[in-house]
C-alpha cells in the first residue's frame, strides 16, 4: 500500500505530468492498522514524455525536436530522432549537418543544455565530432571559415585511442580558435554539457549526470573556457560538420536532449508535504537504457518550488550505481556511490531515521544494503517533511512508491501509510519524540 492524498495526485498528474495507473479506491477509515486494499502505480507519461520531456534533461516546452530540423547529409552518415542525432563513422572530408533557423540575431547571450558521447574514433588527433553549434549559415563549418564568417562549436575529438575530449572552438571572420580543451574522458561516456556566452566569454560546464547540471552545481568533470566571438547569430546546429576535403578519420557518437530554454530542479521532482521526517521510503526503479539517466527518490525536501535542500537516492544506470546526494543551499555533497547490479524494476529503498538532533539514512537496492549509513546533521534537511520521487527520462518508469512509518499500534514496527486523507491528518499531528517515549 502506499500513501497518496488527493494534493499528492495533483501534484502528479497536474504539475509534472506523471501518469498515475492502476489505481483501486480506499474508503476504509483504518486509523493506524495496515491493509493492502489500496495498489498504485507510477510511471513516466510517455504520451506526454513526462516529466522530462526529451530525454534525461528537458522538461515540457523547453527540448528541441529535431526531426523539425533541417537535415543535410549527402552520405547518409547521420540519423536523426526527436531527441538523439546518431553519427555513424562521420569523416572529415564529408557534409552533414542539422539545424534550425531561429531568425536573424536571435542568439545573443545564451546557455543551452546539450548531451555529448562519443562511442567511437579512429586513433588520431583529426578525429573529431562536431556536437553542437551556432552561426548564421545554413553550412558546413568549413565553408562558413571559406566565406569569412563567424560561428562557434562545441566538439568531442579524439584524445586517445580510448578517451576523447571536448573544446570550445571559435570562428572569427573566418579565422579558427580553440578555446579550451577539457580533460579526457573515456569513449562511450555521455557527458551532459552547458553552454554558455555572456559577451564574448564563452564556457563549457561538463556534468557527469543531469541532475548535477539541473541543480546548478559546479561541473565535477571539468569547466572549460576562454574568449569567443561576440556575433549575434541565426542558426543553431544539433550536429554540425567541418568537411575540409582531407582524408577520412571515422568518429562515431550521439548528440542528444538540446535544450535552448532551462528549467528547475522541482519540474524534475514529484513531491508532497507528508507530514513526517522519517520513515522507510521505496520505490520500484526501471531505466530501459544506460543512456537514460537516473531515477529514484527525493526526500526531506525544503520547497516545492524552489528546492535548495534536501537528499536524493537514485540509480544512475549510465555508472550502475546506487548514490545518495545531499543538497545543501545548492551545494550538491555526495554520500554513497557504490556499484549495484541493475535489475528492472528492482526496490530502491531509503530508511530516514531521527537521532537526536540528526538525521539517519540507509540505502538498499533490490534486497541488498548499499554503503554505511549516513548521518545528515544539515538544519536545512533534518526535520523537513516533502518527500517523492524523481527522474530525467521518459522512458524510465516508477512503480509502487510507497511510505512506512513507526505505527504506535504494532509497537513502533513500520507500517504502510494508507491513501486516507483523515489518517495523514494523524500523521501530521504525530508526534514521535514524546509519543515514542
Amino acid at each position: 500500500m502506499t500513501i497518496f492524498t488527493d494534493t499528492f495526485t495533483d501534484t502528479f498528474a497536474d504539475s509534472n505530468g506523471i501518469q498515475l495507473s492502476a489505481h483501486t479506491a480506499d474508503t476504509e477509515n483504518i486509523g493506524w492498522e495496515s491493509g493492502d486494499d489500496t495498489t498504485w502505480t507510477i510511471q513516466s507519461n510517455t504520451a506526454n514524455n513526462a516529466p522530462s520531456n526529451g530525454g534525461d534533461t528537458v522538461p515540457a516546452g523547453s527540448g528541441e525536436d529535431f526531426t523539425t530540423y533541417s537535415e543535410t547529409d549527402g552520405p547518409g552518415k547521420v540519423t536523426v530522432t526527436a531527441d538523439v542525432i546518431t553519427l555513424t563513422d562521420g569523416d572529415r572530408n564529408e557534409d552533414y549537418y542539422v539545424t534550425k533557423e531561429l531568425g536573424e540575431g536571435t542568439i545573443t547571450d545564451f546557455t543551452h543544455w546539450v548531451d555529448v558521447n562519443v562511442t567511437a574514433l579512429t586513433n588520431d588527433g583529426n578525429s573529431s565530432l562536431w556536437a553542437w553549434a551556432i552561426s548564421n549559415a545554413n553550412d558546413d563549418i568549413d565553408d562558413i571559415a571559406i566565406a569569412n564568417g563567424d560561428a562557434i562549436s562545441v566538439i568531442g575529438s579524439h584524445g586517445t585511442s580510448t578517451k576523447y575530449k571536448i573544446q570550445l572552438y571559435s570562428l572569427d571572420s573566418g579565422t579558427p580558435a580553440i578555446i579550451d580543451t577539457s580533460a579526457h574522458i573515456a569513449v562511450g561516456t555521455k557527458t551532459y554539457l552547458a553552454i554558455s556566452r555572456t559577451g564574448t566569454t564563452g564556457t563549457v560546464a561538463i556534468y557527469s549526470t543531469a541532475a548535477l547540471r539541473i541543480a546548478g552545481a559546479a561541473a565535477d568533470v571539468d569547466t572549460i573556457t576562454g574568449t569567443v566571438v561576440g556575433t549575434a547569430f541565426r542558426y543553431v546546429y544539433g550536429i554540425a560538420s567541418r568537411n575540409n576535403g582531407l582524408s577520412a578519420k571515422d568518429i562515431s557518437g550521439t548528440v542528444s536532449n538540446l535544450a535552448l530554454n532551462q528549467y528547475t530542479e522541482n519540474e524534475i521532482f514529484a513531491t508532497d508535504d507528508l507530514g513526517i521526517t522519517e520513515g522507510i521510503f521505496d520505490v520500484g526503479v526501471t531505466v530501459p537504457a544506460i543512456t537514460d539517466g537516473i531515477v529514484g527518490l527525493v526526500l526531506a525536501l525544503d520547497s516545492k518550488s524552489s528546492p535548495a535542500n534536501y537528499l536524493q537516492v537514485f540509480y544512475n544506470r549510465q555508472t550502475g550505481k546506487v548514490e545518495l546526494w545531499k543538497n545543501v543551499a545548492g551545494t550538491y555533497i555526495p554520500l554513497i556511490n557504490e556499484t549495484a547490479t541493475y535489475s528492472a524494476a528492482a526496490t530502491l529503498r531509503a530508511k530516514l531515521t531521527a537521532s537526536g538532533s540528526d538525521l539517519l539514512a540507509d540505502v538498499t537496492y533490490d534486497g541488498n544494503t548499499i554503503g554505511t549509513q549516513r548521518t545528515i546533521s544539515n538544519a536545512g534537511i533534518v526535520g523537513n517533511t516533502r518527500h517523492g520521487i524523481m527522474n530525467v527520462d521518459s522512458s524510465n518508469s516508477l512503480d509502487n512508491f510507497s511510505v512506512s512509518i513507526p505505527s504506535p499500534a504494532a509497537g513502533f514496527e513500520y507500517q504502510t501509510i494508507k491513501n486516507d486523507y483523515s489518517f495523514k491528518t494523524k500523521i501530521e499531528n504525530y508526534n514521535f519524540d514524546t509519543e515514542r517515549k
